[in-house]
């Protein structure tokens, strides 16, 4: 287990608890929308030769007034230990575990032509008991390679439906079939 996973695991952990799924969850993206928004305070923490006291003093008057104090100890405890370059990915994996904690599961579909609305709401409907979640919140994206069909895919968890995976499929079995008639 590596250390993103660690302090995400702390956090959520810290998270509840105290009760604070939600809130540190919102807060948890309001830190991430903040970074993209100052890449000066992402370059400022990631830089070496900057002790740390000076990196703790400029997280306490930047950023401390607007967080919690988990997402404070959180922050404190990455710079004491040097991993503040993790901040960002320590966040997205919170997200994603708060997530899979309230049985969501976010799903990336691919289709060659745009789903109708009815289509996307019987797919998502059919993903709920495929895998076993409460919720589905699907990212929908056109792909024209892909001929025809739709792909999904959720993590390390995918369905091929496509004619492309299909055509792909016939070609590694005619050459399978011709290696072994060889």
């Amino acid at each position: 287990m590596g250390a993103k996973q660690i302090y995400a695991e702390a956090l959520l952990e810290a998270a509840l608890e105290r009760n604070r799924l939600d809130e540190l969850d919102r807060e948890a993206r309001k830190v991430m929308e903040r970074w993209e928004e100052n890449p000066e305070l992402s370059l400022f923490l990631k830089m070496q030769g900057i002790e740390k006291r000076e990196k703790k003093e400029v997280l306490e008057q930047v950023v401390f007034p607007w967080v919690s104090a988990e997402m404070q100890n959180l922050m404190a405890l990455m710079v004491e230990k040097g991993r503040e370059e993790l901040l960002i990915p320590v966040l997205e994996q919170f997200g994603e575990m708060v997530m899979e904690h309230k049985g969501i599961r976010k799903v990336q579909v691919s289709s060659a032509v745009p789903l109708s609305p009815e289509q996307k709401k019987e797919l998502e409907f059919s993903l709920l008991s495929a895998m076993g979640c409460r919720a589905v919140t699907a990212e929908y994206k056109e792909d024209a390679s892909l001929i025809g069909g739709i792909m999904v895919r959720s993590g390390d968890w995918a369905v091929d439906l496509t004619i492309r995976g299909q055509l792909m499929g016939m070609e590694k079995y005619l050459l399978a079939r011709e290696r072994a008639e060889q």
